[in-house]
């Protein structure tokens, strides 16, 4: 194995190659998975001509920040070809994916979703780090730290959907690079928070998620016995609330509508991924390999919030999951209506327990409410926010705690 090994922005001739590596570092399955969604996820996103905009725009300032402040990762990243240059190697609507390659072989990959948020009232760019593998006969080696400093070069601001094994990975470099840094004085240094990611789960087939939490098979009379409440295997979604000026119908396309919707409630928020008409109908409505339902709440013809949720066999299981939602006033209402309007749907179709894999304090109170429990066993799961050069217009976003954050805002769900 050479150790010239070189950092390049993916083309189309490389795809082979990535899933390849794909597989051999994961599974047959998942990188079949990826295959199917590949063009949706990266080669037709929306934002990727904005995005490439962005890189652009901030490329000399990054730079410049990164020589002053970090002259050893400077030194590094030369080699890795983060330049200007290589912005112009491929179209502007190409996907942001780098390739690690060792000749010819691509021996390592991490692909990147663009992200518009809103910022205090203002658009930004943001970089969601997601599909991520190394060849098993490349590992520890700090590869995806190499990666992840090539990426860091040219976002200013980034979000990541960390495991345990990449918390542990990053948790060992910088023990390794901790002598450089201490050794610096970097003025304004970047922010960034990491936030633990705790689903809530609300069981509806109480034995399954026993077994499936704890891998017990309990009978069913014991696990009557140890379910809270009355001595029922099956939880019975309770009815919506009461609120005769409100109809809840399902939206089969997102339309101005939304987007009224959305301008009404953006800045209510200090950060909020953009959930205009074009996101929601590319990420919800033109995935090839999976179906939602979005359920909308108006009063009269005005939309007042939406909840979009998908219903999937995994795990030996029927679970269904809530994927995004927007809604105005306080969540105790609409988004409260629209959740049990929800459940009622998901439990006639069959499912086992109901998820939400992450929310802002206010609407997880309402979960709780309506009987989400924290989903605390099992692998951890983080998010963490980057802003590389923090001001005014961009120190908030690594606040994780503030932010409006659904599973739309990362590719964890895309992930099956």
């Amino acid at each position: 194995m050479s150790e010239d090994l070189r950092t390049q922005r993916y083309t189309d001739a490389d795809r082979p190659g990535v899933f390849a590596v794909v597989r051999d570092a994961f599974s047959e399955q998942y990188a079949n998975h990826l295959m199917r969604i590949w063009e949706w996820k990266y080669d037709s996103h929306p934002l990727n001509r904005e995005a490439a905009l962005s890189r652009r725009n901030n490329h000399d300032q990054l730079w410049t920040y990164i020589n002053q402040n970090y002259p050893h990762e400077a030194r590094s990243m030369a080699g890795l070809g983060a330049a200007l240059d290589d912005l112009n190697q491929v179209p502007d609507d190409a996907p942001y994916v780098l390739v690690l390659k060792d000749g010819d072989r691509v021996v390592a990959m991490q692909g990147s979703l663009p992200r518009a948020f809103l910022i205090n009232g203002e658009r930004h760019m943001a970089s969601i780090g997601c599909d991520f593998a190394v060849h098993p006969e490349y590992r520890g080696r700090f590869l995806s730290m190499r990666l992840g400093l090539r990426a860091r070069s040219e976002h200013r601001i980034s979000i990541g959907w960390l495991n345990e094994s990449s918390t542990t990975s990053g948790r060992k470099w910088r023990k390794s690079v901790a002598p450089i840094l201490n050794s610096l004085s970097i003025s304004n240094p970047p922010l960034g928070t990491r936030m633990r990611a705790i689903a809530l789960v609300k069981p509806i087939d109480w034995p399954y998620v026993v077994q499936r939490a704890t891998g017990i098979k309990l009978p069913a009379k014991l696990t009557a016995w140890v379910t809270p409440g009355t001595n029922r295997t099956r939880t019975v979604s309770a009815a919506p609330p009461a609120m005769s000026d409100v109809d809840v119908f399902n939206l089969e396309v997102f339309d101005d509508r939304i987007d009224d919707l959305w301008r009404r409630c953006s800045r209510k928020h200090p950060v909020i991924g953009i959930r205009d008409a074009d996101f929601l109908n590319w990420r919800f409505n033109l995935r090839p390999d999976a179906s939602y339902v979005c359920l909308a709440a108006a009063r009269g013809v005005q939309i007042i919030g939406y909840l979009v949720y998908r219903v999937v066999e995994r795990d030996g299981g029927r679970l269904g999951y809530l994927a995004d939602f927007l809604t105005e006033g306080e969540p105790a209402s609409i988004f409260a209506l629209l959740v049990a309007s929800a459940e009622q749907r998901m439990v006639r179709d069959g499912v086992q327990a109901i998820v939400c894999s992450i929310a802002k304090t206010t609407f997880r109170k309402v979960l709780h409410q309506a009987g989400y429990y924290p989903a605390i066993v099992g692998a951890r799961s983080y998010v963490s926010a980057g802003v590389s050069i923090p001001d005014d217009d961009t120190k908030a976003f690594a606040d994780l705690p503030k932010w409006f954050i659904t599973s739309a805002d990362g590719d964890a769900e895309m992930s099956f």
